[in-house]
């Protein structure tokens, strides 16, 4: 099971016509298959955030162009930032990404997330940061990954002060069971 951000799973599949290998990592010559250097560059560019589920072994593999770093919470123990990677596409051209594996185990749970989320602003201007959404997520650790967006959710509109959203606000939370 391969999982990243919606835009870039959207563009591969609206471009698969053009490459002849759609599996693996985002590679600079991958990239260059998908054209992503054409909607990159200049003043643009894309994070993005692939990973490989493996259920059999309860690993991911994963890679992070530049995108916020998703997070394992575990119970009682601090959230594990998958941040290995490299820069955004489309700023450095020729950039190398590192690939990290990470086991998963029973209770975990992986909170994928855009800007949106933790840079969502309070009245006070202060944002609302991947910190207390970690701390969201581990006081709510027994509730389903459907509910556990739920609350987030809410968390972040109550922190806001407003249903409102100055960004988008995309989430995905896959509990390991």
């Amino acid at each position: 099971m391969q999982i990243c951000t919606s835009f870039a799973l959207t563009f591969e599949n609206r471009h698969r016509r053009r490459t002849s290998d759609t599996r693996g990592f985002p590679s600079h010559h991958k990239a260059q298959r998908l054209g992503l250097g054409q909607i990159a560059g200049g003043d643009r560019f894309i994070s993005l955030f692939y990973g490989k589920l493996r259920p059999g072994t309860r690993s991911l593999e994963y890679t992070n162009a530049g995108h916020n770093p998703p997070l394992v919470i575990r119970g009682g123990q601090d959230p594990i930032p998958l941040d290995k990677g490299g820069p955004v596409l489309g700023v450095v051209p020729g950039s190398r990404y590192e690939t990290e594996q990470i086991d998963l185990r029973t209770g975990d749970v992986l909170v994928l997330f855009t800007d949106g989320v933790v840079e969502a602003q309070n009245p006070a201007g202060e944002e609302y940061s991947a910190k207390r959404l970690a701390s969201i997520v581990s006081s709510h650790l027994q509730r389903s990954a459907g509910e556990l967006i739920e609350t987030i959710r809410a968390s972040v509109t109550e922190f806001r002060g407003t249903p409102a959203l100055a960004d988008d606000l995309t989430l995905v939370v896959l509990k390991i069971l």
